[in-house]
């Protein structure tokens, strides 16, 4: 081989040597990092009304403890390709190979009612990896605050409801509300109006029938708010002692009734009976529906009294009064209860109506309890004639 040839290889051997020692030792990359990582990508709150102020956060990693090159980490909402640059959380944190957190404030407007869509992006890097997160912005929640200002007109007086559609303090301009009047079947629609650049508003109506009147407003909502219903407000021409005026009279005529069907019976004999059964449906009217507590309290007392007395008629009157007794609890609530607690429109015959049913109720069931009570004890046949005589006259 020549000299030349020798050369030649020598000269070969050592570029191939060379290249190799060249790709043995890392490469100094200065200000940029190709290797960082994003990670912990999120939003705090993940979802919220518009008006909200969106935190995004994300971790920056870099495991050579380099910055990530200048205008970077950044955002990108909605896919939007320039993206917006994100602060430092701490500036004073200058670790990098622990991970350092980005921030970015969104303060969320009308047109942002919706979902959306975000990543977080470094040169090389994205969180997350593939697909994105999402938030939604929501509609913003609202109330109202109403009052009338005269909650106990005569009948066909004027009265004035009166409020404000507000969300987060602030009141919702140019929105329809609206005003119904609450019955047993269902709301009526009584009258709309638009609320003014506060968000104020204002109704004017004159009942005309007798009674106590339920209403409400409400605001069905939009592409920007929640619809939202009012507290009842409520307005009387019956005057303000309605319920103590029915209260006392039904008391009354429960007394009638019950000393109508005591008599010919002696007290020692059906009052333990009566009270007994009323003790006990009293108690279970806490426990059971009402029905129940009432026909376990007429039978017995039926029951009880079958010691007195096989007479049917008795047993049936001895419940009745039991019956009596429970609804008593009707009549001494009512003077404790004002307009307002009503849950729905109903006039003075409406109130008459129903205390009469449930009258007539409370005393059927119970009766007809004790009477079948009475059956199934079936009575005790005196022990001597002379207790016989004595008990045929109760």
């Amino acid at each position: 081989m020549s000299r030349a040839s020798i050369a030649m290889a020598e000269l070969s051997g050592l570029l191939i040597v060379g290249i190799l020692l060249f790709f043995s030792f890392p490469i100094p990359v200065g200000a940029t990092d190709e290797g960082p990582t994003l990670a912990d990508g999120k939003v705090s709150p993940e979802n919220g009304a518009w008006g909200t102020v969106f935190t995004f956060l994300v971790t920056f990693i870099s495991s050579e403890n380099l910055p990530p090159p200048e205008g970077y980490p950044k955002l990108s909402l909605d896919n939007k390709l320039d993206g917006v640059v994100m602060e430092e959380k701490e500036p004073t944190d200058t670790d990098f190979a622990d991970g350092k957190v980005y921030r970015y404030k969104w303060r969320t407007e009308k047109g942002d009612v919706g979902k959306h869509t975000f990543y977080f992006y470094v040169p090389g890097a994205r969180d997350p990896e593939s697909e994105n997160y999402s938030l939604t912005v929501a509609r913003s929640p609202t109330s109202i605050e109403w009052e009338v200002d005269n909650p106990s007109p005569a009948s066909g007086e004027n009265v004035i409801f009166s409020g404000r559609l507000r969300s987060d303090n602030v009141g919702v301009a140019g929105e329809n509300v609206f005003l119904y009047e609450v019955l047993a079947s269902g709301d009526l629609g009584i009258d709309s109006v638009k609320t003014d650049e506060n968000g104020y508003f204002s109704f004017s109506i004159a009942p005309t029938d007798s009674g106590i009147f339920v209403y409400e407003t409400a605001f069905l909502g939009d592409n920007y708010y929640e619809g939202v219903v009012s507290p009842p407000l409520h307005v009387s021409t019956l005057g303000e002692r309605l319920f103590l005026n029915l209260g006392i009279v039904f008391l009354l005529i429960i007394a009638g009734i019950f000393t109508l069907l005591s008599r010919g019976l002696k007290g020692e004999n059906y009052l333990k009976p009566v009270l007994m059964g009323f003790l006990l449906g009293f108690v279970l009217l806490y426990l059971l529906p009402p029905i129940f507590a009432i026909m376990l309290a007429g039978g017995i007392s039926g029951f009880l009294f079958s010691k007195r007395t096989k007479e049917w008629t008795k047993h049936l009157r001895v419940g009745c009064m039991s019956g009596l007794l429970l609804f008593v609890i009707i009549p001494i609530s009512l003077f404790t209860l004002s307009p307002g607690d009503l849950a729905y429109s109903a006039g003075w015959i409406d109130f008459l109506y129903s205390l009469t049913m449930s009258l007539i109720l409370y005393v059927a069931m119970a009766g007809l309890a004790a009477t079948i009570g009475g059956i199934l004890r079936g009575g005790a046949p005196p022990r001597s004639s002379q207790e016989g005589r004595f008990l045929a006259k109760s």
